[in-house]
């Protein structure tokens, strides 16, 4: 009995840091939506209120496509915001990291995610020196974000290669789905804001581009599905008659 007890033990305690990881996962992609839906809701009526539908929706992920946020707000940008955006700067990872690791002088905090720049210093309560989330900053956190790894190993590299924008990313339906999210999160923050691009990192209209791929596919996969179960009950209906 004891031996059992003690295997039983050991057992829960090695489950200990994977729940950990699983419940700050959960609880950071929780309060990123809760602030994606403000942003949304503000931009909609004016009104950044979260109603109980809305908290629903989340816990239950049955929210509408975060890529729409991100879309919606390109389209409503008006024209100089737009021409601001065309004449943004291009960061390479070395600059990323040394204008925007939140250390230096001004004290400014970058992250970029899918070859996009933003300007978090606002946040720095989350991404500053004494930050949880500091390990972004200056960095190219694409990988990071979309898999919900916050290793050091997971963000992208400080030094500019040909290859330093090869994520790796397995655009699978849960990392897809994060992607769209942390995109429609920094997109439309009302207080982060995007100040230029990252020189070797995949564009916006890639991941779109790469997104709608997926999508297309498994819309394809389910019609695939759909007439393959139509035809097998019209065997049967044959076989009766």
């Amino acid at each position: 009995m004891k031996l059992l007890l003690s295997a039983l033990s050991i057992a829960i305690l090695s489950l200990i840091p994977a729940i950990h990881k699983n419940l700050n996962n959960y609880l950071m992609g929780f309060f990123r939506d809760i602030s994606r839906v403000k942003a949304r809701n503000r931009r909609m009526n004016g009104k950044g209120i979260i109603s109980i539908k809305d908290v629903r929706n989340i816990i239950l992920d049955k929210e509408q496509d975060p890529l729409q946020d991100v879309v919606d707000h390109i389209l409503n940008t008006n024209i100089t915001e737009e021409e601001h955006i065309q004449d943004l700067p291009i960061y390479t990872r070395e600059e990323l990291f040394e204008l925007g690791n939140g250390e230096n002088e001004s004290g400014t905090i970058l992250l970029s995610i899918f070859g996009r720049v933003y300007d978090v210093s606002q946040g720095k309560k989350y991404y500053g020196k004494d930050g949880k989330y500091h390990l972004f900053a200056g960095r190219d956190s694409t990988r990071a974000l979309a898999t919900g790894c916050l290793k050091e190993s997971c963000l992208g590299s400080k030094v500019s290669s040909p290859d330093a924008g090869n994520y790796g990313i397995e655009l699978n339906e849960k990392t897809t789905k994060e992607a769209k999210k942390w995109l429609s999160f920094f997109e439309t923050h009302d207080k982060y804001s995007m100040v230029g691009y990252l020189a070797d990192g995949d564009s916006l209209e890639e991941l779109i581009d790469s997104l709608l791929e997926e999508e297309t596919a498994s819309l394809c996969k389910k019609n695939d599905e759909d007439n393959e179960e139509r035809d097998g009950n019209l065997e049967e209906t044959a076989d009766l008659m």
